[in-house]
């Protein structure tokens, strides 16, 4: 009896090792296994296949990025798999909570790995969450949510800058016209007298 117990656990713990003279062999292809469990329970060999978990890899606008309004103008995520445009949403909710217009989600340029929505509208300053849900090739639903921010585009009026060029809502900075340093205002004021 303890001769074939060898046998079975030479052959399952290192297959391709001959067992002891004189004792009976087994076929290979019966105890050949990739991993042996404690308890007496063999383990399903793994399977080498490609990349079955779809995760998100890129968005545009970048999670935690701070952006002029000018800068974003769409919602674009890039997964590791396909993923289907039925099962899948993208929704930009501004710091009150509400949600904002977007256009129809789709894959740009037929790309199955990307899901892109555009905004109906420029964002004015402050804070957005994108929530997304992407469903994997299986049918399996991921989602989540990440955030950046809207600043305020500021415009230098230089001379000569025709009205046209200045957005009506944008902040205008003014040149400077004195120096900065206290120092140095004093010494202006000093020789403009």
């Amino acid at each position: 009896m303890v001769t074939p117990l060898l046998v079975l656990v030479s052959a399952l713990l290192a297959p391709g090792v001959s067992s002891p003279a004189g004792a009976p062999t087994a076929p290979k292809e019966v105890f050949h296994v990739r991993s042996f469990e404690s308890g007496s329970r063999l383990a399903a060999p793994r399977l080498h296949t490609a990349r079955l978990h779809t995760e998100l890899l890129e968005s545009r606008p970048e999670e935690s990025a701070s952006l002029a309004s000018r800068d974003v103008g769409e919602i674009l995520l890039r997964f590791s798999t396909p993923v289907q445009l039925h099962l899948s949403r993208i929704r930009v909710v501004d710091d009150q909570g509400r949600e904002l217009a977007t256009g129809p989600l789709a894959h740009p340029e037929g790309d199955e790995h990307r899901l892109f929505v555009t905004l109906a509208t420029p964002l004015p300053p402050g804070g957005y969450t994108v929530e997304w849900r992407a469903g994997a090739p299986d049918n399996h639903i991921i989602s989540d949510t990440y955030t950046f921010r809207v600043e305020a585009d500021t415009v230098s009026l230089l001379p000569g800058t025709p009205p046209e060029a200045i957005p009506p809502d944008a902040p205008v900075s003014a040149p400077r016209l004195l120096p900065s340093g206290t120092g140095i205002r004093w010494l202006h004021l000093l020789g403009l007298i």
